[in-house]
């Protein structure tokens, strides 16, 4: 850090911490919120972000199995959000290490053999846990220090002190930690912005990324709030509608499946893991034995049968432990 980049900045202050060759600037922010004039221009996008959020909320109330939907979203955001941290890995590896971490019975899950991917799992073990806690507190303190220790398990970080408040400079990008962009879920959640985790911004910043980077150090060494707010509530727009088309587009291929499974009479089983797909896209025969709760034999008909109707096709050529996938869940998950 150069320190004479921070000298006029009124949004905090530059310190020397340590001594000899540990020592390091750290700059330390001053207390928020911050004095922000309100113009007619910041108060148009704001309202403009208000409607287009309130337009995912209310569709989020219609979905009649909304967590259908809510699973793969998290996971992309998991994956972006870690990506903006310098973690190489993608929803594919995700969905696939998952899998693998579903108990048969007498036998324990593999440990992971990626650690890129373990953070990416322990992004999402975090909000998932946090979701289920707001059910019963609001975010508070304990809530925030028991997400930086599952953020921590396992992986880069580990001997650091997780669940606790960091004492030391932080970063954007590199060996960190991406706790900021998980709480911006939890808190349009937990302020009843949104009735579910519709809305993530990791994709909007990921796409943006300089430009993301740039405007936070600019806030430390400017105090350029302003235009933090617009960029941000460009981003909520953003999102918001690429959620809502994202979903009518997964709820239009939901139909079509249902249509085309009534026409060729499916059993039970096989419309439950077609419906089981839009949340898990990648699977296997043991993976779809334990959803379906049958013999691996009754597992492998079912997964022949989506085969047949063009609902799932092979990953690779693999005759054991093979993997299918819902391509077209899955494009419209991975669409940019």
């Amino acid at each position: 850090m150069d320190p004479n980049a921070f000298q006029n900045s009124t949004s905090g202050r530059v310190i020397r911490v340590g001594q000899g060759e540990a020592a390091y600037w750290s700059f330390v922010p001053n207390p928020l919120p911050p004095q922000i004039s309100i113009d007619w221009e910041l108060a148009r996008l704001n309202a403009r972000a208000e409607r287009t959020l309130g337009e995912l909320s209310g569709l989020g109330r219609t979905l009649p199995n909304p967590h259908l939907f809510i699973r793969p979203f998290l996971r992309r955001e998991a994956v972006l959000s870690s990506r903006i941290e310098g973690t190489h890995s993608d929803l594919t590896d995700l969905y696939l290490y998952e899998g693998a971490q579903l108990p048969l019975p007498g036998i324990e899950p593999p440990p992971p053999q990626d650690a890129d991917v373990r953070e990416v799992y322990n992004y999402v073990r975090a909000l998932e846990h946090s979701l289920a806690q707001l059910e019963h507190s609001p975010i508070n303190f304990w809530l925030v220090r028991g997400m930086h220790k599952m953020l921590l398990q396992g992986v880069r970080g580990e001997a650091f002190t997780p669940g606790e408040y960091r004492t030391r400079q932080n970063w954007i990008g590199g060996d960190t930690i991406n706790i900021g962009r998980l709480l911006l879920s939890l808190l349009l959640v937990g302020w009843q912005l949104l009735p579910l985790p519709l809305l993530h911004l990791s994709a909007y910043f990921e796409s943006s990324r300089q430009q993301y980077y740039n405007i936070l150090l600019a806030i430390s060494q400017k105090n350029v709030w302003r235009e933090w707010l617009d960029y941000f509530l460009n981003g909520v727009i953003h999102q918001a509608q690429d959620t809502i088309e994202r979903i009518k587009q997964l709820q239009d291929l939901q139909h079509q499946w249902h249509d085309k499974m009534y026409t060729a009479k499916a059993s039970a089983s096989t419309i439950r893991l077609a419906e089981y797909l839009f949340e898990v896209p990648i699977i296997t025969i043991p993976h779809a034995q334990r959803v379906l709760d049958m013999s691996y034999r009754g597992a492998q008909r079912v997964v022949e049968k989506l085969l047949e109707l063009g609902m799932l096709m092979p990953s690779d050529e693999r005759v054991y432990g093979k993997n299918f996938v819902a391509r077209d869940i899955l494009l419209e998950i991975l669409k940019d």
